[in-house]
């Protein structure tokens, strides 16, 4: 979930190291992808159709 204020830093995801890896575009497509298939499966998927 995104902070009310529109920023895309969201505090929490610098302890496990997460700021800055993917776009915001990319980063719902992923959580599509590891919400709707196991995890070898959505990384095949996400590989061969835009190159993650």
């Amino acid at each position: 979930m995104r902070p009310a204020c529109n920023s895309s830093h969201y505090p929490p995801d610098e302890r496990p190291g997460v700021g800055g890896f993917v776009s915001s575009g990319a980063q719902r497509l992923l959580c599509l992808a590891g919400a709707s298939w196991s995890f070898d499966r959505a990384s095949s998927n996400l590989k061969e159709s835009v190159g993650l």
